[in-house]
């Protein structure tokens, strides 16, 4: 199976009420507008009320709501379009279903996910399986960070910074409530973790040598 990189904007299920009325802007707003629980594809709206397509997930972490924003192949991720910061605006072309292969919603559209009342979290996965109806059932090759620790999701640094992550997962090892260094890459790579600088960035955990040692091997 060809790898696949998927990146979603995690809403944590608070206690608030929305309006029938209101268009979701957030797979987190669909729940408490429909109620629904099922992992699948829903329409949702941007900050002007535009409709679009996306997946929510429900299920995969308990107490938490996933609203995908990207997902590519290895073959495509390769791409220059998709080599870039999330500052950079890189849409694929809107339709009414998801190709799981190459799909990166607008930078706008993005923002106002992100903006949606509840938005806390990042996650980024490997092979995320949509017809799975309970979501990730291993937690390998996953990262997931709050939004007020890496504060440059939407900024085009061209530097690595130091992030306090909630948990991390590459090939199998793991570290939980650790600073790893996340690469923002501008316009020249997209959002990475280099594990072989990451190595020497944090010997407390030994998480990154560990990574590095199990590549090479």
């Amino acid at each position: 199976m060809a790898t696949q990189l998927s990146i979603v904007i995690m809403l944590s299920m608070l206690a608030f009420a929305m309006p029938a009325a209101i268009k979701p802007k957030s797979c987190l707003q669909e729940k408490l507008v429909s109620g629904t629980l099922q992992n699948g594809y829903f329409i949702l709206y941007d900050k002007n009320n535009q409709p679009y397509t996306t997946f929510c997930d429900f299920h995969s972490d308990p107490g938490f709501v996933w609203t995908l924003v990207e997902s590519l192949s290895l073959t495509n991720s390769r791409k220059a379009k998709y080599r870039k910061s999330f500052d950079y605006n890189a849409p694929t072309p809107s339709c009414t279903r998801i190709n799981w292969q190459e799909y990166r919603l607008s930078t706008a559209t993005m923002k106002s996910i992100k903006n949606a009342r509840g938005s806390t979290h990042y996650r980024a996965t490997c092979n995320f399986n949509p017809d799975d109806i309970k979501g990730i059932r291993n937690h390998r090759d996953y990262l997931r960070v709050s939004s007020c620790n890496y504060q440059w999701f939407f900024k085009s640094s061209k530097a690595y910074h130091c992030t306090k992550v909630d948990y991390v997962n590459i090939r199998g090892h793991t570290c939980r409530q650790c600073s790893i260094p996340i690469w923002d890459g501008g316009n020249s790579f997209h959002l990475l973790i280099h594990v072989n600088y990451a190595a020497g960035f944090g010997p407390k955990t030994g998480f990154a040598t560990q990574v590095t040692s199990s590549i090479r091997n």
